[in-house]
């Protein structure tokens, strides 16, 4: 009994989290590109990261390019911040800091992603 139930609660659990997702793509003007997959059930939070810089490809889903790990995150209704490591969560190996306006139905993302050996850039974002 406790494993059926076990597998309801998983199983709405899945089905709750896939209605309440959203997407950011961030760009910057060279070329840099962060996506960030976000979740809302209880709380919002990060479910996936992917950055490209040239032809460098950093994904937080396994076996899809340079392996990345979620260090540390913060999600606000006005900033975003998340921090990246290596898979072993030894180094920080990226940063993305994103802050957002809002007016009425309006709203603006914006912020930076600093890479380590590529640089910082600036980017701007657009929800989907």
């Amino acid at each position: 009994m406790k494993r059926v139930f076990a597998a309801i609660i998983f199983f709405l659990a899945l089905v709750s989290a896939a209605n309440a997702t959203s997407s950011l793509t961030c760009t910057a003007d060279n070329g840099a590109t962060a996506y960030i997959q976000l979740g809302s059930v209880a709380v919002s939070s990060i479910i996936k990261v992917e950055i490209e810089v040239g032809d460098r490809f950093l994904s937080t889903s396994p076996n899809k390019g340079e392996e990345i790990a979620l260090l540390q995150t913060f999600v606000k209704v006005d900033q975003i911040l998340i921090d990246l490591s290596d898979p072993n969560l030894e180094n920080i190996v990226a940063q993305i800091r994103l802050f957002i306006a809002i007016y009425d139905e309006q709203q603006a993302i914006a912020g930076t992603l600093k890479l380590d050996g590529a640089g910082v850039f600036p980017l701007q974002c657009d929800e989907f």
